[in-house]
């Protein structure tokens, strides 16, 4: 039997099948696993988690008129979650990356990560999804944190991705038929690693009309008058004041900002303002060629706020036509770290962006994995 077994012909069989399975197994794991091992610098396990959303099967091009139209009407808006992910173990995020499928960038609209375990909303207490991460056609793919930064995700958390897809026909956007499309999030996390020590929180002020936030509804738009330019919505206006402005309620440090809205509908420029002084301004830019694509950079900020600090907001518009336009959007979101000591903080922050950087600077594509 072991003669048979050691024939040069039988041996090399029974090695390929040990490796046939070996393989199949290694596949099984990458393709079902939502973590995919892939190391990091250091001494802490790093994983990968990717969640994707479900398809949208079918998305054909529509007509959007400037004026007139909105993104919530009939056959605008394609919208798709991921199923719920529950982590099951102490993580830290370092890195997030965003992933498109079948289509180009520019149909999507925006892509929101929520925990949905029940945690409140900061800024709007009556939506019951607090937000980790939004990224969207106007924002930067991606981007890292090092030590001793980090995105905190408690054993037990649930996670879900949500995103909304917007094919217009040019020039409000590329056009085409696109199938099977989908959106989705890479997050890049480390577990036992005693560098991180600063959970990052994520906070977005949204100006909308009628206020939604009470209702514990999301929608985010306001219209704007036709016949106007410069046309500016502003926190104060808002009578749900929870959800346009935020008050601080321990020190700590602002470290990256951004903003969104709809230039291409007129949106011309987001300012946040603290305790009524002007820190930032935001004004999108075309990115190519194509009269649908536009950036807003982000910035990093590194500033201090006390508790009982205020932040509001205002959003320009401009809208020459002779209809109103029905789904303006004004947004303001940034990564807050409650630390009582500035000074450290600032340190550790630029130290950990491994960039020496100023309020305001520009934070750009190149520095996404």
């Amino acid at each position: 039997m072991n003669d048979i077994f050691f024939k040069p012909n039988v041996f090399a069989r029974v090695v390929a099948v040990l490796f046939l399975i070996l393989l199949a197994a290694l596949l099984f794991e990458y393709f079902f696993d939502p973590r995919s091992r892939i190391p990091e610098p250091g001494h802490a396990e790093s994983n990968i988690i990717t969640l994707t959303t479900a398809t949208v099967p079918y998305m054909p091009p529509h007509e959007h008129t400037l004026g007139g139209d909105s993104i919530f009407d009939l056959g605008h808006g394609f919208y798709t979650k991921s199923s719920t992910l529950t982590i099951d173990r102490d993580e830290w995020v370092t890195g997030v990356q965003l992933v498109i499928a079948n289509a180009p960038k520019a149909v999507l609209h925006h892509l929101n990560v929520y925990i949905i375990d029940g945690t409140p909303n900061p800024v709007c207490p009556g939506f019951p999804r607090k937000e980790m991460i939004s990224l969207g056609q106007d924002t930067p793919d991606g981007f890292d944190i090092a030590t001793p930064y980090g995105i905190f995700l408690k054993k037990g958390t649930e996670i879900q991705v949500n995103a909304m897809f917007h094919n217009a026909h040019p020039p409000e956007g590329p056009g085409g038929t696109y199938k099977n499309v989908s959106a989705g999030i890479k997050l890049r996390v480390v577990q036992n690693d005693p560098t991180r020590t600063v959970p990052l929180e994520f906070y977005r002020l949204i100006i909308d009309e009628p206020p939604h936030c009470i209702k514990g509804e999301e929608v985010g738009v306001f219209t704007v008058p036709a016949h106007t330019i410069g046309f500016t919505k502003t926190s104060d206006e808002i009578t749900d004041i929870g959800h346009a402005q935020f008050t601080f309620q321990e020190p700590g440090v602002i470290s990256v900002m951004g903003a969104h809205m709809h230039p291409l509908e007129g949106g011309r420029e987001v300012d946040v303002f603290l305790n009524g002084k002007q820190i930032e301004s935001y004004i999108p830019k075309h990115s190519s060629t194509n009269e649908w694509d536009w950036v807003t950079h982000s910035t990093f900020t590194f500033i201090h706020v006390n508790a009982g600090d205020k932040l509001t907001m205002s959003v320009k518009y401009d809208n020459p036509t002779d209809e109103p336009i029905l789904d303006a959007m004004g947004m303001v979101g940034f990564y807050f770290s409650p630390e009582p000591d500035f000074q450290s903080s600032v340190e550790s922050l630029i130290h950990a962006l491994g960039l020496s950087k100023t309020p305001g600077v520009p934070i750009s594509d190149s520095q996404a994995d």
